[in-house]
């Protein structure tokens, strides 16, 4: 029996088929030549109560921020998330580095690229098949 799971892809960078066996191991992350496409991040958990001077002073130090936003909902309150768009990529690389999992406020963030918006990644979905016998989902994360 062949056991298909059903993934949500959650990756910055669209996922590519190199070969035709589909093995998973087969599947790799494709970063883009030009650096232009690896410039923006999001920033998740963020606290509630972050000004956007705090945010801003978290990620300025790595380089020049073309533009950052903090989310928030209609009371002005923060939802957990934000944007920064470096004009470089050595910049964004940088503050991913040092950014991701760091401790601001008692909550640990979450700094990756972000993925543009785009009809073609839109409810993005990989599918797996040929995996063992008793194969779990969490067997499936854990690769």
């Amino acid at each position: 029996i062949t056991l298909d799971l059903l993934i949500l892809l959650k990756y910055s960078m669209p996922m590519v088929d190199n070969s035709e066996s589909k093995s998973i191991s087969d599947l790799t992350v494709e970063i883009p030549d030009d650096n232009l496409f690896c410039t923006n991040l999001i920033i998740n958990y963020l606290p509630n109560d972050i000004t956007y001077e705090e945010f801003f002073a978290l990620f300025n130090e790595f380089g020049e921020i073309i533009a950052s936003k903090v989310v928030r909902n209609d009371d002005g309150v923060c939802k957990g998330y934000g944007f920064v768009e470096y004009r470089k990529y050595e910049s964004a690389k940088q503050a991913i580095e040092k950014r991701n999992q760091y401790i601001f406020k008692g909550k640990q963030l979450k700094v990756s690229y972000s993925r543009g918006s785009s009809p073609d990644i839109k409810n993005c979905k990989l599918y797996v098949s040929n995996l063992p016998n008793g194969c779990t989902v969490d067997t499936v994360r854990s690769i």
